[in-house]
């Protein structure tokens, strides 16, 4: 169905649906990660077209897009933190993002709760390194301390 709705419509027209979809209580919530296979593969389903979405959008430069994206990805990995294909496909979403602008995805990351920060950390150090030093670099700024004459 996703395939179909990306042939007849623009990645930016479906990309905000996507989101709003996988953000719908009851549909893809914590309350139905016991509910089995079927639920888990729509969830993988829906983060691979994520990441699709993502790299085909022209019109995805706004820091709010880029939160809202990261909130949602971040919070199926933290739900579902066990699942390896969920896994790499809440990853292969935050790679786009961050191949589309590195800035604002890794301001969207770092306003994260930081469970959710270091699931990602930790996935991005296992699967992802560039991206993981990227995140620790951008962490790890040393604030900038005022000259004192």
């Amino acid at each position: 169905m996703l395939v179909l709705a990306r042939e007849m419509l623009s990645p930016d027209v479906i990309l905000p649906n996507l989101v709003a979809v996988m953000a719908v209580d009851g549909v893809l919530d914590e309350r139905s990660a016991s509910s089995g296979t079927a639920m888990v593969a729509m969830k993988v389903a829906c983060l691979e077209e994520l990441a699709i979405l993502i790299e085909a959008s022209q019109n995805l430069s706004d820091e709010v897009q880029f939160e809202s994206l990261v909130s949602c990805v971040a919070s199926e990995l933290e739900t579902y933190c066990g699942n390896r294909a969920i896994q790499k496909a809440g990853l292969a979403a935050v790679v786009a993002l961050r191949d589309k602008n590195l800035g604002l995805t890794l301001q969207s990351l770092s306003s994260l709760p930081s469970l959710q920060l270091n699931i990602l950390k930790q996935l991005a150090n296992a699967y992802e390194r560039p991206l993981a030093k990227q995140i620790l670099n951008y962490t790890t700024k040393a604030p900038v301390q005022a000259k004192t004459d």
